[in-house]
C-alpha cells in the first residue's frame, strides 16, 4: 500500500472508531483492550449498573476515563422511572417517560430532565441516551413500554423538547 493509501486508510480507522462506544466490566479498573481501543481514538464508553458502586467511585472512575484521553465521550441510559443505572450513585427519583406524558407538563418534564442532567455533569458523564423518542403505538409493547412519551408524536414532540432544552442548558 503506498503513503497516500496509508494516509486514507488510516483516516478512515480513525473515524470508524469515533463513530464507536463501548462497555466494559468492572468499577474501577478497565481492561488493556479498552484502554488500546481509547489509544486509537475510540469515540466513548457507555456506563450500566455493572460500573457503578456509588457516586465517589463513579467520578473517580469518569475522571480516570478522561486521563487516557480528554475528549472522551462518556454516557449512559439513564430514563428515570425505574430505568436507570445511577441508584447507587444518588440519581435523583424522577418519573419515567410515560408518567411524564400522561401528566403533560412540559415543564414538569424539564425540571425532571435539568435534575439528572446536573446529577449526570457532578459524576463526569458528558451524555445522556435519554430520553427515548419512541412512539408506544402498540399497547404492552415489551421494547417501548413505560420508556416513551406516549403514543401522540405531538404530546412526545412537546416532551422531547423540553428535555433537550432543559439539559442544553
Amino acid at each position: 500500500m503506498g503513503p497516500a493509501l496509508s494516509s486514507v486508510s488510516s483516516d478512515l480507522d480513525e473515524a470508524v472508531h469515533r463513530c464507536l462506544v463501548a462497555g466494559f466490566e468492572g468499577t474501577t479498573a478497565f481492561p488493556d483492550t479498552l484502554k488500546r481501543l481509547i489509544d486509537r481514538g475510540l469515540g466513548g464508553v457507555i456506563l450500566f449498573t455493572r460500573n457503578v458502586r456509588d457516586a465517589e467511585q463513579v467520578r473517580e472512575l469518569t475522571d480516570a476515563l478522561r486521563a487516557l484521553r480528554p475528549d472522551l465521550l462518556v454516557a449512559i441510559d439513564n430514563e428515570g422511572g425505574g430505568i436507570g443505572h445511577l441508584v447507587a450513585a444518588g440519581a435523583p427519583e424522577v418519573p419515567g417517560s410515560y408518567a411524564l406524558g400522561v401528566a403533560d407538563d412540559p415543564n414538569l418534564t424539564a425540571r425532571c430532565a435539568d435534575a439528572l442532567a446536573g446529577h449526570l455533569a457532578t459524576l463526569g458523564i458528558t451524555a445522556s441516551y435519554a430520553p427515548v423518542a419512541d412512539l408506544q403505538r402498540r399497547a404492552g409493547n415489551p421494547i417501548v413500554r413505560t420508556r416513551s412519551f406516549g403514543a401522540d408524536p405531538e404530546l412526545a414532540a412537546r416532551h422531547l423538547q423540553a428535555w433537550i432544552t432543559a439539559t442544553e442548558a
